[in-house]
């Protein structure tokens, strides 16, 4: 992210975004992302009380949202740093923005709310990612967490990330029908929580005003993500069933989640264009294949690896990960192993048990 303008709102004024730079160093950056992002929902804010004709300033509000939960999300992790943000006041604010038909996706999206497709996905993938946060920080203070808690979190994460996949699917439909026809209709057919108006949706031909992806790669690796999600979730509700005893149905449905992700994956990298770089998410599969295989070896009663055996099988799939896609993603590589790590611990103290 650069120097973002707003349009026709005087007097113009540019905002530095951060975006996903103060996750590299929150203690640095962030407190300056709070405060851009406090002063973009400001400028955003009276861009849509002045009613604009422009559509531009429309789009424009939906990067805030985009942004603003971003660092949503960075507050609900612990810091060291206080702030007089909370992540409710933000959260109030990015959903006064949300139109109310793009809280659900029983029915297909009407026109008015194209243009607002791919800040929604954003929107609700992120939503997504807070409940992730928060299911880990819970779990780990089993058996004392409460089961009305986690439930509803495992719930409401299942529901936003699904809104996330399909809002994308929606806006790749849009971008590339094309390519969506080739390389996603059919996958879309046979996975988990896919209405059926998009399977059959068949939106205007005309010109449409709405925010495109610049790319079909990027785009299919970006609903993988969302899948991603969706299987971290259902992971974590395998671990909060093991001390009730696992049923072999969660494990499977689990591991079909992550082979939704896997094959959205491989699509993302077959529609790769010549010269251009595959996206960085290619380090979160391996969190999922780990997880997994933690979770069968415990319910089949299989002595767990030792950590370090574990990290280093980590370690060696990101090393090679790394040298296929001549990308080294550093931040990811260090959330991975962290993760891992830690749901290891967490098995080993049930195991113990």
């Amino acid at each position: 992210f650069g120097l973002i303008a707003l349009p026709n709102v005087s007097p113009l004024v540019e905002i530095t975004i951060i975006g996903h730079a103060y996750y590299s160093n929150p203690a640095e950056n962030r407190e300056q992302a709070i405060n851009n992002m406090m002063a973009a929902q400001a400028l955003a804010a009276r861009a849509a009380q002045e009613n604009t004709p422009s559509s531009e300033p429309q789009i424009w509000l939906w990067y805030q949202v985009f942004l603003l939960d971003h660092v949503h999300n960075l507050l609900t992790k612990p810091s060291d740093q206080p702030s007089t943000l909370v992540p409710s006041d933000l959260e109030d604010q990015i959903a006064q923005l949300l139109p109310t038909s793009l809280e659900q996706a029983d029915t297909s999206p009407e026109l008015d709310v194209l243009p607002s497709l791919l800040r929604a996905a954003h929107y609700w993938g992120h939503r997504g990612n807070q409940v992730t946060f928060k299911l880990e920080n819970l779990l780990r203070e089993l058996p004392s967490t409460r089961s009305e808690e986690v439930e509803t979190l495992l719930e409401d994460g299942i529901n936003y990330y699904s809104l996330a996949s399909i809002f994308r699917a929606a806006n790749f439909r849009l971008s590339f029908p094309q390519q969506y026809q080739q390389h996603l209709a059919n996958i879309l057919d046979e996975i988990p929580n896919i209405p059926q108006w998009l399977l059959t949706w068949n939106p205007p031909a005309n010109s449409l005003d709405f925010e495109r992806f610049t790319s079909a790669s990027q785009a299919v690796g970006d609903i993988a993500h969302q899948y991603r999600g969706m299987a971290t979730i259902q992971l974590f509700g395998c671990f909060y069933n093991v001390s009730r005893g696992l049923s072999s149905s969660l494990l499977e449905e689990a591991s079909s989640v992550v082979d939704v992700a896997a094959g959205l994956w491989e699509q993302a990298k077959i529609l790769l264009t010549p010269g251009e770089q595959v996206i960085k998410y290619y380090a979160w599969m391996t969190n999922l294949e780990m997880m997994l295989q933690l979770l069968m070896q415990y319910s089949s009663d299989t002595q767990l690896p030792s950590q370090a055996d574990v990290e280093r099988e980590v370690t060696a799939k990101l090393d090679e990960l790394e040298s296929e896609y001549g990308l080294v993603y550093g931040w990811a590589r260090n959330q991975t192993i962290r993760q891992i790590d830690q749901f290891h611990n967490m098995l080993s103290r049930l195991n113990r048990s």
